[in-house]
């Protein structure tokens, strides 16, 4: 079966380069990477997104750091949003010690 594509020139010319690198044609080129393309896709396991906890995505040594700074005079313990807000504060000069 024929197709058109339109690629931007400095794709195609990138393209054409690299077949002639290979001592190939564009033709057989673009088929080998469109069925590579469709193998992969085939291959890798379709994940469905999982409702995980932020606390669940840290690596071992940074959880076992977890509630270690927890206030002990009755304050709440800090949110990552408070965390981010401390951030901004920081980067936008607002810190005071």
């Amino acid at each position: 079966m024929k197709t058109s594509l339109d690629f931007p020139d400095p794709l195609f010319r990138q393209l054409k380069a690299h077949a002639a690198l290979q001592g190939s044609s564009l033709k057989n080129l673009v088929l080998n990477f469109v069925e590579r393309g469709l193998r992969e896709t085939q291959t890798v396991p379709a994940t469905p997104p999982q409702d995980t906890r932020w606390e669940d995505q840290l690596d071992p040594f940074t959880k076992s750091l977890l509630g270690i700074a927890v206030p002990t005079d009755g304050r709440p313990t800090p949110t990552m949003d408070d965390y981010y807000a401390h951030l901004e504060k920081k980067h936008l000069g607002q810190n005071t010690p």
